[in-house]
């Protein structure tokens, strides 16, 4: 203390207590509401505490429509906080027909059928909404209609609603079959990057099989093959009859005695359990989440991915699992294990599984906290080098009336945003306290852009979180150059030891090269190619000047100009842009770009025309490539900038490119962002879930919305790990009132 000076303190015990306390109460509340939704009263318990975790939440302000007469989705709402009404549009106006308080719910049929909204519902005032969709409903618990034949009696409101979803699901069901009985050769997409690292699993491979019962073994084949239980299918549903047999061989049996945390939340799990006999509770950060029994499985992050635990899992009472190892597993679907290579042991013999604590955990520890420390000091001596963490002058572009990148900033933590290069002669043009609800400062200018409405525009840059204590840089960055009629928008995701090095001199280089181009600006696609592959180079001369080894360190790139009314895309690897529309009688995904995977056809053929590169499909849909005869560099895309390594292996950078008219009354608007979006948030569910919030709110509140939805599946799906995430939102011929038609604004 400087002089006298009096604080109040808080206890840590204290302060984690309240914390625990309020997502208690918080998760009890909702559990409240969803069991005064009808259509949810004859679920389980464990069912609404799962059907409490799927909701999402989405704040509505004063006149806001929650939904709109006459527009189709597949949502159900309930009241948290607020008040809504409902109005019926007819040939006198719009007549309420109803109000809503809070805990009252609208929109259940949705969860049934994507019929047209019978009415529209309005906030009244600040308004709190809870909601669920019926794709996530059933991708967790199976069609509505099924949870409801339970007790069919008592849902006569709903009988044609019942039997119409039971039509469509057969239909659909029935063109499933037929589209899975055609023979496709190409790549599904249908996995998604979890990091540029390969798994080492190697021919010599065997597993160790453990005798059990003929009882034990059909249970478990039927088990597997019949399960609902979603965890289950995500670990098993792709296997073959053979693959299963080695499953079943497997699997090994353990008891959990009452108490006992068979799983702790942060620890690097190795097994996925399903449980046998007993009940298992799911607990995070300190707040029972769920539970499980007979037949259902869990752990399937560390038998997917190589993950610390999200949850602690601890036997309710005395309880028997079946048990599977991670490595067992990735042998196992890599099909290199047969039935001679089967090690037989008998289930006599005491079954020792690894513990996931003890001395082995302890060894792990040291070394992670060992390479942890080495990493910190290596990124503290690159910041001491400024070729590489400042500006470099020889990319400035004389001809440019605007140009903002991103910085590389030391000691940043999860959800910070990035520190920005701002350089032009446009100043800011005041903060945005207006119609648009923003944060952070607008600049704008005028360009003769084709269209009745302004461009408008949202962005965010903000770090990821791989441990508690991640060092790294945010490996995300992005750049808007505005030249003349012109502007450039770009966003690179990089990756390995030095991808923020890499992303970071990408956002200077490609626009500069772009607009150097001898074909800009009138050939636009000639510039973009030309300004990739120069950049490309500029990276390989920029390694050896300043001896970084970039052989496995990179970026994906995607960039867009817009001039005049035209928008070119050029892209390489996984960061992807889509085209929407918020246009109220027409909203939806127009197009999205493809991701550059080792998998697709034409990739596929250039990378093994090399004759020196293998492409593994770790997983249906998700591909690898490693040079020939190895389990390294395992990059997950096929074409990206850096990773000079992969070169030899048919990597390239040169872009895929397109590009769209858009007509002067065309509600469109574009998205481009980094993986951290796009992992676990498909094209068509982002521009689903931000048209509507685009109309109401504008490009800044959707592109923050569209990153929190992002960054909760993350945390559903990873735990505390998430990637960085980078998104740039552009909304064109939008009306507002304080921009001129020809202006183009941006909130950075």
């Amino acid at each position: 203390a400087a002089g006298d000076a009096v604080v109040w303190a808080l206890e840590r015990e204290a302060f984690r207590h309240l914390v625990i306390a309020n997502r208690m109460k918080a998760f009890e509340q909702k559990k409240d509401f969803a069991c005064k939704v009808p259509i949810f009263q004859d679920l389980s318990n464990e069912e609404i505490a799962t059907v409490v975790e799927l909701l999402d939440t989405e704040d509505y302000s004063e006149g806001e429509a929650i939904i709109e007469q006459g527009e189709i989705d597949d949502k159900m709402f309930i009241i948290e906080s607020g008040e809504a009404y409902a109005a019926i549009s007819g040939a006198e106006g719009e007549v309420i027909v109803k109000e809503y308080t809070r805990g009252d719910f609208f929109g259940e049929i949705a969860l049934l059928l994507g019929t047209p909204r019978a009415a529209t519902v309005y906030a009244k005032g600040d308004c709190t909404c809870l909601y669920i969709d019926r794709e996530t409903f059933r991708r967790v618990l199976g069609p509505i209609q099924e949870v409801l034949k339970r007790n069919v009696g008592s849902y006569q409101q709903y009988a044609d609603a019942i039997q119409q979803a039971d039509d469509m699901e057969k239909t659909e069901q029935e063109k499933e079959d037929r589209a899975s009985s055609k023979e496709n050769d190409g790549a599904t997409q249908v996995g998604r990057r979890r990091g540029v690292a390969a798994e080492k699993v190697t021919q010599e491979a065997t597993i160790t099989i453990v005798e059990k019962s003929e009882e034990d073994k059909q249970s478990l084949r039927e088990l597997i093959r019949k399960t609902s239980d979603a965890r289950m299918k995500i670990c098993f549903g792709f296997l073959s009859d053979e693959a299963l047999e080695t499953v079943v061989s497997a699997l090994a049996h353990r008891d959990v005695p009452s108490g006992e945390l068979i799983i702790k939340q942060g620890d690097q799990g190795d097994f996925f359990y399903i449980c046998k006999t007993g009940k298992f509770e799911f607990i995070k950060d300190e707040v029972a989440v769920g539970s499980c029994g007979p037949g259902m499985g869990f752990g399937e992050l560390a038998m997917l991915y190589s993950h610390p635990r999200a949850a602690t899992v601890k036997a309710a009472e005395d309880s028997t699992v079946w048990a599977l190892d991670r490595q067992t597993f990735l042998v196992i679907k890599a099909g290199l294990v047969t039935a001679g290579q089967l090690a037989s042991r008998s289930e006599s013999a005491a079954v020792e599984l690894p513990s996931e604590d003890g001395k082995a955990e302890e060894t792990a520890a040291a070394s992670a906290a060992s390479k942890m420390a080495a990493l910190k000091e290596k990124i503290a001596e690159d910041f001491k080098r400024p070729s590489l963490v400042t500006p470099c002058e020889k990319f400035v572009i004389e001809s440019a009336n605007f140009q903002v990148f991103g910085k590389v900033s030391p000691s940043q933590k999860f959800k910070m945003d990035k520190e920005l290069e701002i350089r032009g002669n446009m100043v800011d043009v005041g903060s945005a306290e207006d119609a648009l609800n923003t944060w952070g400062k607008k600049y704008s200018w005028k360009i003769d852009h084709g269209l009745k409405g302004a461009v408008v525009g949202g962005t965010l840059c903000q770090k990821g979180q791989k441990s508690a204590d991640d060092p790294t840089p945010n490996q995300d960055n992005y750049c808007i150059t505005v030249v003349q009629q012109a502007v450039i928008y770009g966003v690179c995701d990089g990756h390995g030891p030095f991808g923020h090095l890499v992303s970071y001199r990408l956002v200077q280089s490609v626009p500069h090269f772009i607009v150097k181009s001898s074909k800009w600006p009138k050939d636009i696609e000639g510039a973009l190619k030309e300004g990739f592959l120069a950049a490309q180079d500029d990276l390989k001369q920029f390694s050896k000047t300043e001896e970084l080894n970039l052989d496995a360190s990179g970026s994906s790139g995607t960039f867009m100009v817009h001039i005049h009314n035209a928008l070119y895309f050029a892209w390489i690897g996984d960061s992807r842009v889509t085209l929407g529309s918020w246009n109220r009688k027409a909203p939806g995904l127009k197009w999205e770009s493809a991701e550059h995977s080792p998998g697709l056809p034409t990739e596929k053929e250039r990378l093994l025309a090399t004759g020196k590169g293998d492409v593994i499909e770790d997983f249906p849909g998700h591909w690898r490539l490693n040079i020939k005869g190895a389990n390294y560099p395992g990059l997950t895309m096929s074409r990206v900038f850096g990773d000079f390594a992969c070169e030899q292996l048919g990597v390239i950078a040169e872009p895929e490119q397109a590009h769209f008219l858009v007509q002067p009354a065309d509600q469109w608007y574009v998205i481009l962002a980094s993986d951290g979006i796009w992992e676990f948030l498909e094209s068509e569910k982002a521009i689903e879930l931000t048209n509507k919030k685009l109309r109401m709110k504008g490009p800044v509140d959707s592109t923050k919305f569209v990153t929190d939805a992002a960054r909760r599946r993350w945390e559903a799906m990873e735990g505390s790990y998430c990637d960085d995430i980078t998104c740039i939102m552009l909304q064109l011929n939008m009306e507002d009132k304080n921009a001129a038609s020809v202006e183009t604004s941006l909130f950075l």
